[in-house]
């Protein structure tokens, strides 16, 4: 592994706070910044890093989700792991179809990508065929063995030391105790993690190798099952094509594999297979294929996940949590998120909350 340095270090720092809205730990870590990069440097150059310690707290988006945070020398020894070593040394095996939280694919990228998968059976066929796949609770279910065994070959030792730190730290028996207290407090059925299952969800690695762990799978689809057009959103998955009996068959072979060499499950509610001409939710949004026309619209719980964040950020406003500019900016993100579809459908609907 490359020895990191302090400067390396900082940089990756100075791009993280950028993202803390708790300012407070900015201050903290500050005071004594040196002496913190020295330690994050330390501990990387001499492979003894152990996974550090998750706060673990519930947010709503929209339904309840369990999210682990870390202070911010664990984000910077991740934030560099991820930078200097699953995205340069495991990034060029992924298909282009794989498009969560990768650089230059993302939200936007995967629904251009379906929405180019669309029009191409739509000059083929009158009629085709959508299969929706949604892995049950994917990042809980994670198997430790498994994905060491896909990440091992391509790096050294003390990079594979380090990471295995990260993928076994939800081992660790305070994490579902403390899960345990948010189950009881807000009265939900809130997973619990197994031994040997499970990434952190929040934290930068876990998203990459997230998003890695079923790479061969999607060669498979492509390349094994001959599916033209698909697309891959971390554990969302739609493939299209004009036979219904043969969408069928993947299904069942794609499940198969999923049980026997990742140790996966589909969710059998969310998981169909849909003609063209029903419809098909992705991603927030409504796709429906009429008189040979693509319309693209929000789907009810985006409008839902809408009203609810400007409601949210009025009472902040209202309440001087807030200021004006921060409200205005929230009003105007949510204005331009949804490039899609109809702007003045998504403007009705912020208008109605004001």
């Amino acid at each position: 592994m490359k020895k990191v340095n302090i400067i390396d270090l900082d940089n990756v720092y100075r791009d993280i706070i950028k993202n803390v809205k708790n300012k407070r730990r900015i201050y903290e870590f500050e005071k004594y910044k040196l002496e913190y990069l020295t330690l994050c440097t330390d501990i990387i150059n001499e492979g003894n890093y152990k996974g550090g310690y998750y706060n673990i707290f519930i947010i709503y988006e929209p339904k309840l989700r369990v999210i682990m945070s870390q202070k911010l020398l664990d984000k910077i020894i991740n934030h560099y792991i991820t930078r200097t070593v699953l995205i340069p040394k495991l990034d060029k095996f992924l298909l282009d179809e794989n498009t969560a939280t990768r650089i230059n694919k993302g939200h936007s990228y995967a629904i251009n990508l379906f929405k180019e998968g669309i029009e191409y059976y739509k000059r083929r066929y009158k009629t085709f065929y959508f299969l929706k796949l949604d892995i049950k609770k994917y990042f809980y279910n994670i198997d430790h063995e498994v994905l060491k065994s896909l990440i091992k070959p391509y790096l050294d030792n003390e990079e594979y030391k380090i990471l295995c730190s990260i993928i076994d730290s939800t081992d660790l028996p305070y994490i579902n105790e403390k899960i345990s207290i948010l189950r009881n407090k807000y009265n939900e059925d809130l997973p619990y993690y197994k031994i040997g299952k499970g990434l952190p969800i929040g934290n930068m690695t876990s998203q990459f190798l997230a998003v890695f762990y079923l790479y061969k799978l999607h060669y498979f689809i492509k390349h094994n099952l001959h599916i033209k057009k698909f697309v891959v959103y971390m554990d969302d998955y739609i493939l299209i094509h004009e036979d219904k009996e043969y969408l069928k068959y993947c299904k069942k072979v794609i499940e198969e594999k999923l049980n026997k060499e990742y140790k996966l499950e589909l969710n059998k509610n969310k998981s169909m297979i849909t003609r063209s001409s029903s419809g098909i939710n992705f991603l927030g949004h409504r796709f429906i294929i009429k008189s040979n026309k693509t319309i693209i619209k929000i789907t009810n719980s985006t409008k839902r996940k809408i009203k609810t964040g400007i409601r949210k950020n009025l009472n902040k406003y209202n309440n001087k949590l807030i200021n004006y500019q921060k409200l205005f900016s929230s009003i105007t993100n949510y204005k331009y998120s949804y490039i899609f579809v109809n702007h003045k459908k998504v403007n009705e609907i912020i208008e109605r909350e004001l």
